[in-house]
């Protein structure tokens, strides 16, 4: 693992001063959570001083034994999503016969200095600061995955533990946008760490 470097972390679209104690803090509380990841130096996009992550990390394990892909997240979004793995997703899995263990999240977009829904303009999407993360679906040990997506079966086991994890995520992370909110989220959750004004959620 590279050096732990003092940066600043992403908030609610801006870059605030974060002293090397706090992401210090950060590092350990993954690595407690059994992450398996490197440091990366903070950094701006080239093509946009506005895009960047202030405390990167580039996480294979999100868990352990449970696979990302070496995705690049800013750490407390990597925090978030470790524990929503290991107190939600992890226990419903159990609830899903012949599947066995949790072995990887599919990934969808993670850091991308982009606007939101790929717009042309408007707003930067949390992307561009690494502290958004798209789910696309869930592997196991053994049978198929389950796949995010809207459902037509909406009484059957895989529609049951898409919905329970989804709205566990909406303890985690204070943006949840998945199936049925809009086309551009139709096949994956959308999670994102930014913050608003009065502690105001979006669990759609």
């Amino acid at each position: 693992m590279k050096g732990y470097i003092a940066a600043f972390i992403c908030m609610a679209g801006t870059a605030t001063a974060q002293s090397s104690t706090e992401g210090a803090a950060c590092l350990a509380a993954l690595t407690k959570l059994g992450g398996v990841f490197e440091v990366e130096e903070p950094f701006t996009d080239p093509d946009d001083p506005d895009c960047g992550v202030s405390n990167p990390v580039v996480v294979d394990q999100i868990v352990p034994g449970v696979a990302v892909g070496d995705v690049l997240l800013e750490c407390e979004t990597a925090v978030a999503l470790a524990t929503w793995v290991t107190d939600f997703v992890q226990p419903a899995t159990a609830y899903l016969s012949d599947r066995g263990d949790l072995k990887a999240i599919a990934p969808g977009s993670t850091y991308q200095c982009r606007r939101r829904n790929n717009a042309p303009d408007g707003k930067l999407s949390e992307h561009a600061f690494g502290a958004g993360f798209d789910v696309m679906g869930f592997v196991f040990e053994d049978g198929p995955p389950v796949d995010v997506t809207i459902r037509d079966d909406e009484n059957g086991i895989d529609a049951a533990f898409q919905a329970a994890v989804r709205k566990a995520g909406c303890l985690m992370f204070p943006t949840v946008i998945g199936p049925g909110t809009d086309e551009s989220h139709a096949d994956h959750f959308h999670f994102d760490n930014k913050v608003r004004n009065g502690g105001y959620r979006i669990c759609q």
